[in-house]
């Protein structure tokens, strides 16, 4: 059966850290499950005191170069930083939101480097040159995931910034995730071929692509939603559930609540699972 989302949202706000941040699971605060933690409070409309302490916790991972680094041990921007975007120049203060955005239109995959696009050249994939997705962290390659949580954050960015540079990095990011589609339709972490064979697609990682994806032709992505609906037949964990059912709900599509397997492994997973059931009902948008 569905687990309760009012439940969950309690069981999250009692695992809140003093500092104001939260743990994957206990101990120290990371700003990804804070993140998604306080994106669960922004949408149900539950304990605003809870979440402004830890917008105010999050604040403190801004990083000079105007990224977030995932915790306070670790000194680097990372991908956390779309999430910031997700949530409005008012809840961080405008400066800080605005260092974010450009940071998030800076990066760029390892794969834009003139030896990269010379291996794609000769290995006929010219057609890649054109689309740039986000990697985990700076200098590195980019994933599906990452691309697909920084389309979202600009798309949301778009409501309080007229920079046209927004709209285009999305649709090179959008074009990063076409080209990368596996051949059944979904998508991979990375890579849609491994060593010479037809990369598998992944739950969590498909779900996220079809969320980024949100208004493009469905004629376009017909094999992707029902790889999507393939995938939740037989999905055996709560964070591949929950992503699916976001992805299918920006495409139209709801899979029924009543579906819920495997225990959430984290509170990132919980987060999910509250987020999944507001956006299938229509209550927020991602």
């Amino acid at each position: 059966m569905s687990r309760n989302s009012d439940e969950l949202i309690e069981t999250i706000l009692r695992l809140q850290n003093k500092d104001g941040g939260w743990p994957y699971a206990r101990g120290l605060s990371w700003t990804e499950p804070t993140l998604y933690a306080a994106l669960v409070l922004k949408a149900s409309s539950a304990d605003r005191t809870a979440m402004a302490r830890a917008l105010r916790w999050v604040g403190t991972q801004q990083r000079p170069d105007g990224g977030f680094s995932p915790c306070q041990a670790v000194e680097q921007s990372t991908w956390v930083t779309s999430l910031v975007l997700l949530f409005s120049p008012e809840d961080f203060g405008e400066p800080c939101y605005r260092h974010a955005l450009d940071w998030v239109l800076r990066q760029t995959g390892q794969e834009t480097s003139w030896i990269y696009r010379l291996r794609l050249r000769l290995d006929s994939q010219e057609d890649r040159f054109q689309s740039s997705g986000w990697p985990w962290f700076p200098g590195a390659a980019s994933w599906v995931s990452p691309t697909s949580t920084a389309i979202v954050g600009l798309r949301h960015a778009q409501l309080y910034s007229s920079n046209e540079a927004i709209g285009q990095r999305i649709e090179e990011g959008r074009r990063f995730l076409i080209t990368h589609t596996c051949e059944d339709g979904g998508w991979n972490h990375g890579s849609d071929h491994a060593l010479g064979y037809s990369a598998e697609s992944y739950p969590e990682t498909t779900g996220a692509a079809l969320l980024a994806l949100r208004g493009m032709p469905r004629a376009q992505l017909s094999k992707s939603i029902q790889r999507a609906k393939t995938l939740a037949a037989t999905c055996s964990f709560s964070e591949g559930w929950s992503w699916l059912r976001m992805g299918l709900a920006a495409q139209g599509e709801t899979l029924a609540a009543n579906r819920v397997s495997g225990k959430p492994r984290n509170l990132r997973d919980q987060c999910l699972e509250v987020l999944s059931d507001r956006t299938s009902t229509g209550a927020m948008q991602l």
